[in-house]
């Protein structure tokens, strides 16, 4: 299970900072593409901050409190693996860690992430916001642990 945890860690990594860079070569900051027949779009926003640009303003805390809580999730990772069963759990931890540490990755080595996923809906608020597939992983993976975890 290690193994299996850690490859869908790093494929999830590997496949969004491709992702990240291919929108930094191709797309404009005023470029958008329709995706899915119209229900969303690509487009490229540099996120300076942590979601909806909170602390944009102050990349050293953003920096340090992300690798800070990549390393809990680490740790958090580590200790499951030393535990039988919980195997939703392993596996939403390490999905949680694939798209955790390819945005850190982006605070660290471009100083900003790459978002590139909007989506066109009936509410304004959402349509301005802009993903990748690293938030999406970290949301899956917190919630399946949320839902499969041990409760005390």
């Amino acid at each position: 299970m290690i193994l299996i945890c850690t490859g869908i860690a790093v494929l999830l990594f590997a496949v969004d900072i491709v992702i990240k860079q291919h929108v930094e070569d191709n797309l404009d900051k005023s470029d958008k593409q329709e995706i899915f027949e119209g229900k969303a779009e690509l487009r490229k926003v540099h996120n300076y901050g942590f979601a909806m640009n909170l602390l944009d303003k102050k990349p050293n805390i953003v920096k340090i409190s992300s690798i800070f809580a990549g390393l809990v999730l680490v740790i958090y990772e580590i200790r499951l693996f030393f535990q039988k069963g919980r195997l939703l759990e392993k596996l939403g931890c390490a999905i949680a860690l694939g798209g955790a540490f390819s945005n850190m990755y982006d605070r660290i080595v471009r100083g900003y992430v790459v978002d590139y996923m909007g989506f066109k809906t009936k509410w304004k608020k959402l349509n301005k916001l802009t993903f990748n597939l690293g938030d999406f992983c970290i949301f899956i993976g917190a919630f399946i642990v949320f839902l499969f975890g041990k409760k005390k």
